[in-house]
């Protein structure tokens, strides 16, 4: 008994809504961590860049400038 191979362009688009790592029954395949949970919330990730960016702005202004001897 020999299966025909599945012709790509004859699946239904992927839906996307539907997170890359999550299976059909509900369940993910084990990718876990911070740059997991980043890559499901790009919101969180642009507050951090942006709470970064200001952190770094800020630490800025309080270092100590050398003058020229």
């Amino acid at each position: 008994m020999s299966q025909t191979p599945i012709d790509p362009s004859d699946l239904p688009p992927p839906d996307p809504n539907v997170p890359l790592d999550e299976r059909k029954d509900g369940h993910s395949e084990g990718i876990t961590g911070p740059v997991a949970w980043m890559a499901r919330n790009g919101v969180a990730a642009n507050v951090l860049m942006f709470v970064l960016v200001l952190g770094g702005l800020l630490a800025l202004l309080s270092v100590r400038q050398e003058v020229f001897p």
